[in-house]
């Protein structure tokens, strides 16, 4: 288990190399007023989406969402069929 110390200076390391990173990335090397920033923002957006966040390929099933109020609480439970397996 790391410690406090080990914790801060590893994000302090983060933070001090963070900026160097940044200003590394294409993107900003890119920015261009008008439309070539419009083209430049569509680019980073798609690339942001597909292979930081992960995109999810749209060939998988309906999602199925269902709803039902729960008796002994104050709430409702919502239900996604999510049959992922094989879909990819």
């Amino acid at each position: 288990m790391p410690s406090v110390c080990e914790l801060e200076e590893f994000s302090q390391a983060i933070l001090r190399n963070s900026e160097r990173v940044r200003k590394a990335l294409p993107i900003w090397t890119k920015l261009k007023p008008g439309a070539e920033w419009e083209v430049v923002q569509k680019q980073a957006r798609t690339d942001f989406w597909e292979n930081v966040i992960g995109k999810l390929p749209g060939k998988y099933a309906a999602l199925n969402p269902r709803t039902r109020l729960i008796a002994r609480a104050c709430g409702a439970e919502a239900i996604l069929s999510l049959d992922l397996l094989g879909r990819f």
